[in-house]
């Protein structure tokens, strides 16, 4: 299968929580639910989480089709106590029967305007993960050998 993404992602293992909010701002409706990213692109993301309906709201049709004013969050926890808070619009949801504990998998893409700064930030946590998940040999090798820098790289 042709691989069609504008973009590769970025796989990771990220802990994260889902809300369902009235608007940008407003009340929470359902969550926190937590979840997994399991990879990300400047574009959008995919989740991994153990439910998907909270009371009477589901995470993929009340922010998509039933209720187009409730807007979806993905919020991961950064360095130093802060909250990166991404909206998001689902695109596609599927159940993985294999998996118990952690059985749907929804696609989402960012809003448009959404602060590149926090997709940037979210990007980076899992980027960061992804890093310290590597064997302990990987990470002492980026350690003591940099990365081959070109010519052609360095500012004249």
């Amino acid at each position: 299968m042709i691989e069609k993404r504008r973009e590769n992602r970025i796989a990771c293992d990220l802990t994260v929580s889902v809300n369902l909010r009235d608007g940008f701002s407003g009340a929470l409706l359902a969550g926190p639910a937590p979840a997994r990213l399991h990879d990300v692109s400047t574009y959008g993301a995919s989740l991994i989480t153990p439910q998907i309906r909270f009371g009477n709201h589901h995470l993929f049709y009340s922010a998509r089709d039933h209720h187009p004013n409730q807007v979806l969050f993905i919020e991961a926890d950064a360095e130093n106590g802060e909250v990166v808070s991404v909206p998001v619009r689902p695109i596609g949801f599927d159940r993985v029967l294999c998996d118990e504990t952690m059985p749907f998998h929804i696609g989402v893409e960012f809003l448009p305007g959404t602060d590149r700064k926090e997709i940037g930030r979210l990007k980076k946590l899992a980027h960061e993960k992804r890093r310290s998940q590597k064997s302990w040999w990987r990470n002492f090798i980026s350690k003591i050998w940099p990365p081959y820098e070109s010519e052609e790289d360095e500012p004249s």
